[in-house]
């Protein structure tokens, strides 16, 4: 697992996962929500909480709601994957110890929600922002098609906030 991280100005981090395998293990934040936004391969979002994974294909994005234990792993063990992760607020995180895997229930659904994204709206102007910094100066650390992904991740979580 390769992860490559970014803050902005005004509480917003943004952060690349290119995933061989396992990613990080369970766990939860407080105060910031997820969005993840799936950009190469299959990943799979495994809620806790609720004992159910989601599955997700390239431009499919998901939201994990704050307080609720959750990880991302490459949905095909054999394949790489690659999600753009927004997060939102005063960053925290509380890792699950020692916590055994347990058995989720799989649902294979197309995760492109219509309504609007709770905190994006309010962040809108600032990720935009952010959207149009990597259009203008690709990140060294990341490759032109990681750069690319931020920015299509970016504008499909903005297009939901109109």
């Amino acid at each position: 697992m390769e992860i490559k991280e970014f803050y902005h100005k005004n509480n917003i981090r943004l952060s690349v996962f290119n995933l061989t395998s396992q990613g990080i293990g369970f766990h939860r934040h407080q105060i910031v929500s997820d969005i993840s936004v799936c950009t190469k391969g299959n990943v799979e979002v495994q809620l806790l909480d609720q004992q159910h994974s989601y599955r997700l294909s390239p431009w499919e994005y998901f939201q994990v709601q704050n307080n609720c234990w959750h990880r991302v792993i490459a949905a095909d063990s054999c394949s790489t994957a690659r999600y753009v992760l927004i997060q939102l607020g005063d960053f925290d995180i509380e890792f699950a110890e020692a916590m055994q895997q347990p058995k989720l229930n799989e649902t294979f659904v197309s995760m492109r929600y219509e309504e609007k994204l709770p905190l994006i709206s309010e962040m809108g102007p600032e990720l935009s922002l952010l959207g149009d910094l990597f259009e203008r100066h690709p990140h060294r650390e990341l490759s032109q098609e990681e750069n690319s992904d931020v920015i299509q991740g970016i504008r499909l979580i903005l297009s939901k906030t109109k």
